[in-house]
């Protein structure tokens, strides 16, 4: 019988990790001339949906990465 209650691995492994895939997502798509969303975002990642994204500020050490990525993003937006 498997282990139970580990849950899957971490997709992403350090918050320098995670700040390299944001900043590589807004790059492309910023040469592609397309819109940035939360959920591209999310699945450029390698996440099932946006979801899955907030959660990682659930681990201590990813906190600050999320929550300045969706400062940021708040403020990008506003800001059109």
């Amino acid at each position: 019988m498997g282990e139970r209650g580990r849950g899957r691995p971490p997709i992403i492994e350090t918050p320098e990790e995670f700040d390299r895939l944001v900043d590589e997502y807004v790059e492309l798509r910023r040469a592609e001339g397309k819109r940035l969303t939360i959920t591209g975002m999310a699945l450029h990642l390698g996440f099932y949906g946006r979801q899955s994204l907030y959660q990682q500020a659930d681990r201590e050490e990813f906190y600050d990465s999320v929550k300045g990525l969706l400062r940021s993003w708040k403020q990008t937006t506003k800001t059109g």
